[in-house]
């Protein structure tokens, strides 16, 4: 089903690029050369509908931060105190230990000064000491990307640059918005800039222990905003999910900006209505995890007689023809009212 919808797509959108599965990358990114392949269910749960801001995955900690941090009325932005001779830490509200899941940090490099770290923490993590130190990454319970030197931090030792390069590169400037992402299954911590997938910073991550999204500052006055984006569970992602990932890939999505131009050339395409839905993640679509839809013998019954539709033009085959309407109008208005419409037309 996927490779054939796949194919109706290429020919509905003649003269537009192979398209790939890793969503799109700024080309003037610095993190490009760098970049590597990014796993499937990463780049389907990127592709789905982020989760509501309203999710308490998006927000900070109001229990477990240092005393120079405090809160947005929503928990969404971390705010740090100027202090001196200090370095504060927070982490997320709520933890997760399994799955795979994908948080935003918003953080303005020009309110980051030194030390400022990104990682994830377990719940023995301290959240404050004194002096400048790469906090997060500090101990044994604590995994950090310090961004300034991209330098990777984990027992109160440096393990190396992140991404891979040589020691001597210069450390490639982070812009404002980083993506976290923790694969609890497997125990690996990772980080998306640009579009990149910069590739595994760690691995042997606990498993069974609640991980939480971490950072910690010494700059005053810096805010810190997170979001989560979206999880998935460890199955591997379905093949209708991995269909509609490479159909909007060729559409051209680059951004939730770009929905509406997704839609437009979806339209154009003149897919049965299940099908639109499923590949514009309409509400009706309801998921299980990333991309993952109920329903799914619904659009592939639609699919396999849409085909069926195209081979019983010929008036001598009345019963297939009608078979194959029916098909459709369950996909245009439900099975109830489909029936009803197909037995009026179908006569003695």
């Amino acid at each position: 089903m996927g490779l054939a919808l796949c194919v109706c797509a290429r020919r509905a959108l003649r003269g537009a690029n192979t398209p790939s599965l890793a969503p799109p990358a700024s080309l003037a990114s610095p993190f490009l050369p760098v970049a590597v392949t990014m796993p499937l269910l990463l780049a389907v749960a990127l592709d789905a509908p982020p989760a509501p801001p309203g999710d308490p995955r998006s927000c900070w900690s109001s229990a477990h931060r240092s005393p120079n941090f405090s809160l947005s009325p929503e928990g969404r932005v971390a705010l740090r105190a100027p202090a001196e001779q200090s370095t504060d830490g927070i982490r997320g509200a709520v933890g997760e230990r399994g799955g795979l899941h994908v948080w935003q940090v918003d953080w303005d490099p020009a309110e980051r000064g030194s030390h400022a770290v990104i990682g994830v923490s377990t719940r023995r993590c301290p959240l404050r000491t004194s002096g400048y130190a790469a906090l997060v990454g500090g101990d044994a319970e604590s995994w950090g990307w310090e961004l300034g030197s991209n330098g990777l931090w984990h027992d109160d030792a440096p393990v190396g640059l992140y991404p891979r390069r040589r020691s001597g590169d210069v450390p490639l400037r982070v812009p404002s918005t980083v993506l976290v992402v923790l694969d609890a299954d497997a125990g690996t911590l990772g980080f998306v800039v640009d579009g990149c997938f910069l590739g595994t910073a760690f691995w042997g991550l606990p498993h069974g222990t609640p991980l939480f999204p971490a950072v910690s500052s010494v700059r005053g006055g810096c805010r810190i905003a997170l979001r989560y984006l979206n999880g998935s569970p460890r199955e591997p992602p379905s093949l209708v999910s991995l269909c509609r990932l490479c159909v909007r890939r060729a559409v051209g999505r680059a951004s939730e900006a770009a929905e509406d131009h997704v839609a437009r050339r979806v339209d154009r395409m003149e897919l049965p209505p299940a099908l639109r839905r499923l590949f514009l993640y309409s509400p009706h679509t309801v998921a299980d995890g990333a991309g993952a839809p109920r329903g799914t013998s619904t659009v592939q019954s639609v699919y396999r007689n849409a085909r069926v539709l195209t081979r019983t033009s010929d008036p001598s085959r009345p019963h297939l023809r009608r078979r194959a309407e029916a098909v459709h109008l369950r996909g245009c208005h439900g099975d109830a009212e489909a029936t009803a419409v197909s037995d009026s037309r179908s006569g003695p």
